[in-house]
């Protein structure tokens, strides 16, 4: 919930009870005031986003309180309402006052049970965001659990603290609600980028444990899959069995590099972790391969020689034919590392979107190569 004004710095939550006649008679009342006064936006606003005027009944005095404004908006309008917000919900607070019902707060809730079709695709859905909650955990409707020691348990200025460290335009301090409420609402309106930023400190803050059984494998590679989606990385970083302790390292390094800076500063690390996993499988089948073979020399190596890459299924000519086409594209990467990565000094970097287009091939032929090197013995004819 997001708070645009507050007269009285009072507890701003749905009163339980309504005054019905006076809602709609204050409502008309105002947008009256405000159409005189040529404030069109708060007009159209009052209307478009169907403010409810509630009033909570005072039994000791016998009269309507505590006046406030509520209105539940989609994720679209709540960032059209922007940085303005707060000059128009003051404009709106002032007509109804001159209109003789006074509200003492004005508050929008965002709708994050329904997808906006104007939503950017690559943005969480609501099932995504309860999925990092879960991760995190919860305890009396707060971010984490106070009680359990490592849970990344919130508290309101580590919340704030935990945005200002990202660099992100957040402001946790300006909301209401609880930790958790806060959090699921500038998780769900972020851009990807940033959504891509948050999930991924989430991960660091937030370790597995033997008090944290819901901080499962699975639920880790599911989210860590969520910030390469939303960042535009389609395909899982690979995550090989069969890997040496530089490869591991260098794939690391990739994961990082993209959770924090995007693919243009990623693609160095994984043409070199995808370069010394094909050594590894070459070394580890008896083929010494000279220190210049290039990716396609060991591509082809592991095609001729490896008894896991000899069956490839009903199609052999076309799977052969797309592994060279692959193994191609991959030798056209030296000369990007060189002149278009921020591994060496160069004026122009390779654009994200090349970026993200090289990061899923290197890891498109990653999990096919570890799919099938790996595969139980009943699986070796699937290609």
């Amino acid at each position: 919930m997001h708070v645009l004004y507050n007269s009285r710095n009072c507890a701003v939550s749905v009163p339980s009870r309504v005054s019905s006649e006076a809602r709609h008679a204050a409502v008309a009342k105002a947008r009256h005031i405000l159409d005189q006064r040529n404030q069109v936006e708060a007009s159209r606003l009052l209307t478009s986003l169907r403010f409810g005027y509630f009033e909570e009944y005072d039994t000791v005095f016998g009269e309507w309180s505590h006046a406030q404004l509520h209105a539940c908006v989609s994720v679209k309008d709540h960032d059209h309402l922007g940085s303005a917000g707060r000059d128009i919900a003051h404009q709106i607070a002032r007509a109804f006052s001159d209109a003789g019902h006074p509200v003492d707060a004005i508050a929008v809730h965002v709708d994050t049970t329904h997808v906006s079709p104007n939503r950017d695709p690559l943005a969480l859905t609501p099932k995504e965001v309860k999925r990092v909650v879960t991760w995190i955990g919860e305890s009396g409707g707060y971010l984490g659990d106070r009680n359990v020691a490592g849970s990344g348990y919130f508290t309101y200025a580590s919340i704030e603290q935990f945005y200002a460290d990202l660099d992100l335009p957040c402001s946790p301090e300006s909301m209401s609600g609880t930790t958790l409420q806060r959090f699921v609402e500038i998780l769900t309106n972020a851009p990807p980028a940033h959504q891509a930023r948050i999930v991924a400190a989430i991960i660091e803050r937030c370790q597995p444990g033997p008090q944290h059984a819901h901080r499962t494998d699975a639920l880790r590679h599911e989210l860590e899959g969520l910030v390469g989606r939303v960042m535009g990385v389609a395909v899982t970083s690979p995550n090989p069995v069969s890997a040496s302790a530089v490869v591991r390292h260098a794939l690391e390094d990739a994961r990082e590099l993209l959770r924090a800076r995007g693919a243009t500063s990623a693609v160095d690390r994984v043409h070199t972790a995808l370069h010394g996993y094909l050594r590894h499988l070459c070394e580890e089948i008896g083929e010494a391969m000279p220190e210049e073979a290039t990716i396609p020399n060991l591509l082809t190596r592991l095609r001729q020689k490896h008894p896991r890459l000899q069956e490839v299924g009903p199609r052999p000519q076309e799977i052969t034919s797309v592994l060279r086409s692959l193994g191609g594209a991959i030798d056209a990467l030296q000369p990007v590392r060189n002149r278009a990565s921020v591994t060496h000094p160069n004026k122009e970097l390779l654009p994200e979107p090349e970026a993200r287009f090289i990061v899923n091939t290197v890891h498109t032929i990653f999990n096919y190569i570890e799919a099938k090197v790996t595969a139980p013995p009943g699986d070796r004819h699937e290609g």
